[in-house]
């Protein structure tokens, strides 16, 4: 009878020790776990802001916005300038092709600067070649009628052109004009006689040979007027050609035909934010 008592004492002895060490498993696993939630609700400290790290904000928030629309920047971004008629017509004015340059006309620029230069060139090169005949037939009346080349005019040389001698200038000065006739004083200064006829028609040669290149230069002013005439009236037209380019770029980016302007500076002694809309009709 002691026997069964002392058996089942320890029966029970052993069942609430089996039940003490599981309800000791079970609250240390319920801590974990609850450790386990707890570190996943736990709140990131919330980050300091500066001016520099609120600017790099923005610029990340704009380089999404221009990956998601690439036409966002546009929308913002301010429109190329449009060009002015009267600056235009001025550059052509003073130089033929720069107001096409200025217009962003590159063919009708390098026309007219062309065209230009090649004027002036030949300008100079009739000019050129008008003073070397000068100073041909010049020598060659002195050689050949004895002609003293100090300070003579170009009237001078238009006489000895026609008439054999002084002489003969002289007798027909005073028939066809009278007592208001030109007459050549006698003596060696302004004497003249030609050897030969062909020498003085040589001479008559070389002088229009001069006298062709001079006129031809002058020729060369009359087309450098007439080319910036042209290069002003082209550039006018250019930069309408550009003006109505940019506004169909324009529209074709934004064909709401709305403008937007912003202007912001948080940082300043005095924040300011401004963003104004514009609307084209």
């Amino acid at each position: 009878m002691v026997n069964k008592s002392f058996k089942s004492i320890w029966i029970i002895f052993f069942f609430l020790l089996f039940n003490l060490v599981s309800i000791s498993l079970s609250s240390g696993e319920e801590e974990r776990n609850v450790g386990i939630e707890y570190s996943s609700v736990l709140v990131p400290p919330k980050p300091i802001f500066t001016p520099q790290s609120s600017i790099s904000l923005k610029g990340q928030k704009l380089e999404q916005n221009r990956q998601i629309n690439p036409s966002f920047e546009d929308e913002f971004q301010k429109p190329s300038e449009r060009k002015s008629t009267t600056k235009a017509m001025f550059l052509s004015l003073l130089l033929p092709g720069a107001g096409e340059l200025y217009a962003e006309n590159a063919n009708g620029s390098r026309i007219f600067l062309g065209l230009e230069g090649s004027i002036w060139t030949g300008f100079f090169a009739f000019r050129t070649y008008g003073s070397w005949k000068k100073t041909d037939y010049k020598g060659y009346a002195a050689l050949h009628s004895g002609v003293n080349l100090d300070s003579k005019t170009d009237d001078y040389f238009e006489n000895i052109t026609y008439y054999d001698t002084r002489d003969q200038y002289n007798q027909f000065a005073r028939l066809y004009h009278g007592a208001d006739a030109t007459i050549y004083p006698e003596n060696d200064f302004w004497n003249w006689n030609w050897d030969s006829q062909d020498s003085k028609g040589r001479f008559r040669d070389l002088r229009n040979q001069s006298k062709t290149a001079y006129r031809r230069a002058l020729f060369m002013v009359g087309l450098a007027a007439v080319n910036r005439i042209v290069s002003v009236l082209d550039a006018v037209r250019s930069v309408k050609k550009f003006n109505r380019k940019l506004s169909s770029e324009f529209s074709s980016i934004n064909p709401t035909g709305l403008r937007f302007s912003l202007d912001a500076n948080p940082f300043s002694k005095n924040p300011h934010y401004y963003f104004k809309v514009k609307k084209s009709f």
